[in-house]
């Protein structure tokens, strides 16, 4: 599980990095500390996110929760971070869609975060109900 959490956060914390200096337009090594607060900021509302789903009364399979429950969180969740760090207000519009490079950032952020589960799923572990 530790292996699992360092690789999570380090590959959000990366990945808050490119974010930072896409929309920023700063110099990523410079904003290390900021990269780190917001790679666990995406890592604390992934988890809490996933309390949300973790006991649905009636569980459906496994598929139907991870492509229609929890890739959409996992939107969301980049989405949140993405507002905080563009310096935006929080409103619905823009954790939908702004724009075409934030959405790919967006999209981006979900196949990496997608990519970090990989070790636990082939391992046996299904760790979607637990962490979008």
């Amino acid at each position: 599980m530790i292996l699992y959490l360092t690789t999570k956060f380090a590959t959000e914390t990366a990945w808050c990095l490119v974010g930072l200096a896409w929309f920023r337009r700063e110099r990523a090594l410079s904003l290390l500390p900021s990269g780190a607060r917001y790679g666990l900021l995406r890592l604390a509302l992934g988890w809490l996110l996933g309390l949300s789903i973790r006991n649905l009364e009636s569980r459906p399979s496994e598929w139907i929760v991870w492509f229609g429950i929890l890739l959409p969180l996992r939107w969301m969740a980049w989405s949140i971070v993405g507002t905080f760090i563009d310096r935006r207000e929080i409103r619905l519009r823009a954790l939908l869609a702004i724009d075409r490079r934030s959405n790919l950032w967006r999209l981006s952020g979900v196949g990496l975060s997608t990519l970090a589960d990989l070790p636990a799923l082939l391992a046996g572990i299904w760790t979607g109900n637990l962490w979008p």
